[in-house]
């Protein structure tokens, strides 16, 4: 059994500056397709019955649509910026907020926000969202955090357990994890 690091692949965008209504109509579709998406995992989920995956890509889907997320993307939409890096900026403001709470369970929600933003970006770039890359045999995953989205891609006969940084027995990724009869 070997430690294996796991270190996800983060997306980042530079500033593209685009006329407001098309970086709107750019916006509003990625969101329609994350909504897609993440309405299609908790379906396969539901036939898998991982009530607690079902209910975390629900979770998911009404953060992407926020109307006040959408509203400050928008925002820096507006002042000329691209649709992408907006949203970055705005999801990476509000996983700082998130993280600084003094509430663990709240906190725990940075995971949540992050993956939601990679999953937008992935989108807005046409990146595919490939499986985590591990080692063949089995392993212990250590990891600064995890999302949601790679901790439900984890094989669980693969994965004896995991440990992470960030986050606790309340975030996503543990309830997750224990669904899965991962340790973590």
């Amino acid at each position: 059994i070997s430690v294996f690091r796991f270190r996800a692949e983060m997306l980042t965008v530079e500033d593209t500056h685009g006329e407001p209504a098309a970086e709107r109509r750019r916006l509003d579709k990625v969101l329609a397709d994350a909504d897609a998406d993440l309405k299609r995992l908790a379906q396969d989920a539901e036939a898998n019955p991982l009530p607690a995956e079902v209910e975390i890509f629900k979770a998911h889907q009404a953060l992407v649509a926020d109307p006040e997320l959408r509203a400050e993307v928008v925002a820096l939409v507006d002042e000329g910026h691209g649709a992408p890096w907006s949203w970055q900026q705005v999801i990476e403001r509000r996983v700082d907020e998130v993280r600084r709470l003094k509430n663990e369970r709240l906190a725990g929600r940075a995971a949540d926000l992050r993956d939601i933003g990679q999953r937008v970006l992935r989108l807005f770039s046409g990146v595919v969202n490939r499986d985590p890359v591990l080692p063949s045999g089995k392993c212990i995953l250590v990891a600064d955090d995890l999302t949601p989205s790679d901790t439900a891609r984890l094989d669980p006969k693969k994965i004896l357990g995991l440990c992470t940084a960030s986050g606790g027995p309340t975030s996503h990724t543990a309830i997750l994890a224990r669904a899965m009869g991962i340790p973590a």
